[in-house]
C-alpha cells in the first residue's frame, strides 16, 4: 500500500499541473524555494519531491553542484532530485 501524503488542495492542483507538464509533454521541472534560515524550506522542498516522485528518498536530495549534476545525470526519468542549500552550491 502507498503511504499517504497531505498535500494542500491549492499546491496539489498546481503539482498535478507539473505532473502532467513533465509525463505527458516531456517538459523538465525546476523549482525554487526561498526564505529565511528554520523557516521550514528543505522540509517542504523534501514534501514536494516526494509527492511528485513516490521512490523520492534521502539519497536522492544533494549539497554541491558537482554531486547535483552526477545525480540529474544518472537519473531515471521522472526522478526527483534535490539540491539543499543550492545558493551555497551554487
Amino acid at each position: 500500500m502507498a503511504e499517504e501524503i497531505f498535500v494542500d488542495p491549492i499546491i496539489k492542483q498546481l503539482l498535478e499541473k507539473v505532473k502532467n507538464r513533465v509525463v505527458n509533454k516531456d517538459f523538465d521541472h525546476v523549482q525554487l524555494v526561498d526564505g529565511d534560515n528554520g523557516t521550514g524550506k528543505s522540509v517542504l522542498t523534501m514534501q514536494l519531491a516526494k509527492y511528485l516522485d513516490p521512490t523520492f528518498g534521502l539519497d536522492d536530495i544533494v549539497f554541491t553542484a558537482d554531486d547535483f549534476i552526477k545525480a540529474i545525470k544518472k537519473a531515471d526519468k521522472f526522478k526527483s532530485i534535490v539540491l539543499d542549500e543550492g545558493m551555497q552550491a551554487m
